[in-house]
């Protein structure tokens, strides 16, 4: 687990030991791979479990691992908690 945190700071500047607050998050709700700004640091719901099961998903080929993570920590700050519903 500690090079996959160590891979996602040097890539990304995320240290994914640290909490974070929730945000920003996309207007409409939905997540376009990429275009969202990973705030540095997890919620509080982001566990090494998590973390390990991108690992064993993909066989710990970092390649594949780390773009994954990117793109569930954009989502995770977009959705995650659920945003109200309104008119």
């Amino acid at each position: 687990m500690q090079k996959v945190k160590h891979e996602l700071f040097k890539r990304h500047g995320i240290e994914i030991d640290k909490l974070k607050s929730f945000g920003p998050r996309a207007k409409n709700g939905i997540v376009n791979e990429g275009t969202n700004k990973i705030i540095n640091g997890r919620d509080y719901h982001l566990h090494d479990a998590i973390l390990l099961k991108f690992c064993v998903a993909r066989f710990w080929d970092f390649e594949k691992i780390i773009p994954d993570i990117i793109y569930h920590l954009e989502w995770r700050q977009t959705n995650i908690p659920i945003p109200y519903l309104n008119d």
